[in-house]
């Protein structure tokens, strides 16, 4: 079985140009009962390297001669 269709790179991976790859399926449980909906994504936001930072700045303001 082969992969065929516009929106697959020749890798096999997505595009992520579809309007339903925009969507994630969220599934619930409770009360003995399943609940299934579509969710719109989020972006993922850049990350807060805040004691990277911190520290890089501490090594280059301590180091003598390096």
């Amino acid at each position: 079985m082969g992969i065929s269709g516009e929106n697959i790179t020749p890798a096999g991976l997505c595009n992520y140009d579809r309007e339903v790859e925009n969507e994630i399926l969220e599934i619930n449980y409770r009360e003995g009962k399943t609940f299934c909906k579509l969710v719109r994504t989020r972006e993922i936001t850049e990350p807060n390297l805040w004691f990277e930072k911190v520290w890089k700045d501490y090594i280059e303001d301590n180091s003598e001669g390096c």
